[in-house]
Parts: structure tokens; sequence; C-alpha cells
């Protein structure tokens, strides 16, 4: 851990007091003992989310190689003001790194300054996807080029970036390729995900009017936190190549020279996020997507009732496309004589799929406090869909349960 380096840092600052803020701890050097680390506790914010997104990339400088770790909280608005996050503790083998306290102002969300605008990417409608950049490298026989199906969502809506190699094989043969350094995008939740076995195969592409050779290197969803345009910065690759001179005949085979290796770079990327339509129901606590909902108990309870005092466990899945990672537990009241204890989450991703697809499962715990026939109410959820542009409430099928005996000694829920 002697050469270990921590920050902490915290976007957007100022914030406005409807926008989330992210709060990020980055580790570099030699991680092979990183402890467990907490999140930092804070005034003017509350913790959405208690599990921070990681990403594990690394830095080849002169032939020496430094691993980046980087974790991100979001934090939820709580009112106008200063939001004070405080140190954090990071173990490290026999060692404690602490980082500096951070401070973020909370502004009225009509007072919060606007980010900086960047010309390379607009759009004038939900949905459409234009530029008024000049495509990447156009000319060049091995470039990377970032794309997004759009550059306009609304806040919480998932946008899959694909960064896409392409080679021109008859001047050159990449053989390797490796993602140098991390990257970031202010202002947005991302989550890595995996590409698939046949978008990592040599296929055939037109880019530009050039046919070309293109793999998938890199594939992400983003999450934008925040209204405004955010910039993806660019992102680095080192490719291995063979570079060759086109020869002249009957099959024009290439002469290839010696191994070598390249640094390329693509782009960087704007998305305007959007704020979400007014006239939220109640029930809407921030999902933005297309989703289910099942809810479920223990099925003996069901068939055979359950004693007065005896804890029953509900589960609230949420299935579907959207921002999983920052949904809060539905808002539910429980009938007269049921005690509740605060919901537990579990959460479940498949980062083969593009869009990411997941599952969110919520635990309730009841405790029916006394004997007789109970009806636990439906349970609410809305959610945003873009595609829809509306908001969508499903609502659970309430549940008779049978609870036998009078009630015992009932632990107070907390």
């Amino acid at each position: 851990a002697q050469n270990v380096r921590v920050s902490a840092s915290a976007s957007p600052n100022p914030a406005g007091q409807n926008d989330q803020v992210l709060f990020s701890v980055e580790l570099r050097g030699d991680l092979t003992s990183v402890g467990e680390i907490e999140p930092p506790s804070t005034q003017g914010r509350s913790l959405a989310l208690p599990t921070p997104q990681q990403s594990y990339t690394y830095q080849n400088y002169n032939g020496r190689t430094e691993h980046v770790l980087t974790l991100t909280w979001i934090y939820r608005p709580l009112k106008p003001g200063r939001a004070t996050f405080s140190a954090v503790q990071v173990p490290i083998g026999k060692e404690r790194y602490t980082t500096d306290p951070i401070t973020v102002e909370i502004v009225p969300q009509g007072q919060r300054p606007p980010p900086a605008a960047h010309s390379g990417a607009t759009s004038s409608q939900h949905g459409l996807t234009q530029s008024d950049e000049p495509p990447t490298d156009a000319t060049a026989d091995l470039f990377v080029r970032a794309t997004p199906p759009r550059v306009r969502a609304y806040v919480g809506e998932q946008v899959v970036v694909d960064y896409v190699l392409a080679d021109d094989p008859v001047t050159v043969q990449p053989r390797d390729v490796q993602i140098l350094g991390p990257w970031d995008a202010e202002g947005r939740w991302r989550e890595e995900l995996e590409v698939p076995d046949r978008a990592t195969l040599p296929r055939q592409d037109t880019i530009d009017g050039r046919e070309l050779r293109v793999v998938t290197a890199k594939r992400v969803a983003l999450f934008p936190a925040r209204t405004g345009t955010l910039t993806i910065e660019p992102v680095a690759f080192e490719v291995g190549t063979y570079r060759g001179t086109p020869q002249r005949g009957l099959f024009r085979s290439p002469f290839f020279s010696d191994f070598e290796r390249e640094t390329i770079e693509s782009e960087p990327i704007a998305i305007e996020a959007v704020p979400l339509p007014a006239g939220a129901p109640a029930s809407f606590n921030g999902g933005v997507g297309a989703f289910t909902m099942q809810i479920s108990l223990d099925d003996h309870a069901l068939r055979d009732g359950i004693a007065a005092g005896e804890p029953i466990r509900m589960e609230v899945e949420v299935r579907g496309t959207g921002s999983l990672a920052t949904l809060s537990a539905p808002a539910w009241d429980a009938p007269d004589g049921v005690a509740v204890y605060p919901p537990s989450a579990e959460e479940f991703f498949d980062r083969r799929s593009a869009p990411l697809r997941g599952r969110k499962v919520f635990v309730y715990t009841l405790v029916p406090q006394r004997g007789g026939r109970l009806e636990l109410p439906p349970v609410r959820w809305t959610y945003f869909d873009p595609e829809a542009e509306r908001y969508q409430t499903l609502v659970s099928d309430p549940v008779p349960l049978d609870v036998n005996g009078p009630a015992g000694t009932i632990p107070e829920a907390g």
C-alpha cells in the first residue's frame, strides 16, 4: 500500500435541490488488500443506494501498471443549503487512508448554473440522433467510435453506448485491444455491460461510405442523474497491430510489418438530459424504463395461515430494463394490527443484455399482532415509461391472510 493514492469527489457542485449527487472515492496503486469501505455520512442529502457502483480499470505508464478502483454512491436531495459529506475511511492492508470531507452547495432548482454547453451533439426532439461534428477519424485506417442510439434522454432513462473499433483490413491487422484508464461522465450513473461473443468477432460494416472491419470493444449503460448537457469523456484504447502496405497483383495481399502497439481515443459524447414531465403520482419514486411488478408471500402462510406474532415475509419484485439500481422500496401502509419492519433489497442484473435488464426484490417482514382474518392492501408503484412518454402505475391484488390465536409479545417494528 506504499504507492496508494486515495481521493474523493462529488458532482454536480453546485447542485439543484432536485438533482442527484454522485459521490465517488477513487483508489490508485496497489489494491490487492482493500478492505470494506463505508459510504460517507452527510447533512443535506440522503443515501439513495447503500451499494456503490464499482469501476475497476488500469493504466499503463512507461511499462508500469497502475490499478484504479472507483466507488460511486448516489445521494438524494433534502433541502437547499450546504450538504457536507464526511471523510471516508479506506483500509488497505495494514494502512488506513482518509479522504477529505466535501461540501456541496444545494440551491433551488431554478438557480442551478447551467452545465457547460457542448456544441458537438444536438437534438430537437426525443429519440432523434443528430451531430454537427465530423466523424471520428473518418479517413483513418484504425479508429474507435462511440455509438449511442440517441443524444437526448430523460433523467434516469437508460442509454446504451457501444464503443466500436473499426479498421481497414488492407493496411492494418488488429490483434488485441485493451482499455486504458478510467473514464467519466459527470452527472450520470453507469453500469458496465458484457459484450457478447458474437459482437467481438470481426464483421463488415459501411462507415461514412467505406467498407471496414469492425468489432465491439466496450459497452456501457448510462443513466443521467440530472438535467442538462452531460459530456462523456473520451475513452482510450491500446491496440496491438500489424501494419502493412497493399501489394499489386492478382490477390493484392498486403505485406505486414512487425507487431506494434498503438493508442487511439474516442471522441467525447454529449447527451442532453431533459426533466421528467410534471404530474407524477404520489406512488412514483424515480423509476424510469419499462417494468413489471409481482407480489409474493410464504406459501404455507397463504395455505395454512400463521399464528399471531409469527413473522411473515412479503416480497415485492420489480423487473425490467430501467434504473433498477437507484429504485427505492414502494411506500406501503400495512393494515391495523400488523407491524412492518423496514424493507431490505436484493438486486440482480443481466449484464449480457442490452439494454441492461434485471430485477430488484424488496423484502418486507410483517408481524400480525392479533388473530383473525386480515387483508393485506394492494401495493401501488408508478414508473415513467420514456417510450410512451407517460407515467404508468402498477397495482397488485389485495392478499387475504388468516391469523390464528391471540397476539403474543410482539417486538416493535423499527
